[in-house]
């Protein structure tokens, strides 16, 4: 889905969003997630990210986009 933003009065810009489903193998858990930026979203959940649900449950692998 994109998102339409409004930069100049005749410009328009759009933010392109992903979908992705997310699989911990270690737990069986799944996670549902959107973003603008899936490379950085993934280094979050992964590694940079100190609190939330995702940090429990690593490492997360991608199964559906």
């Amino acid at each position: 889905q994109a998102k339409e933003v409004e930069k100049s009065t005749s410009f328009l810009f759009w933010t392109m969003y992903t979908v992705y489903v997310l699989y911990s193998r270690n737990y069986d858990k799944i996670y549902i997630g959107y973003t603008s930026n899936i490379e950085q979203r993934m280094l979050s959940h992964n590694k940079l990210g100190t609190k939330g649900y995702t940090k429990r449950y690593r490492p997360w692998q991608i199964v559906f986009t």
